[in-house]
């Protein structure tokens, strides 16, 4: 019988990426010995730059779907 995964293929995936890039960002501040004060300011404009990107997408979708239900109904009461 089959065990039940705890977490997702996806999931995992997703995991072991932010694993390797926030292991990739301690390597470089180490190496190169880059000040906390700029790597956080790094990391918040990454972080504003990503919310920015996807709230960006939800609203062009929000737009697409009300303006297609709004000729719709435009049709709909043009038609009868």
């Amino acid at each position: 019988m089959a065990r039940r995964r705890l977490l997702s293929v996806k999931t995992r995936a997703t995991l072991g990426g932010v694993a390797i890039a926030v292991g990739s960002l301690y390597a470089l501040t180490v190496s190169y010995d880059i000040p906390q004060a700029e790597l956080l300011r790094f990391l918040a404009g990454s972080l504003m730059l990503l919310v920015g990107a996807a709230l960006g997408g939800i609203l062009l979708i929000v737009v697409i779907k009300l303006s297609l239900a709004l000729v719709r109904r435009l049709i709909q009461r043009f038609i009868s």
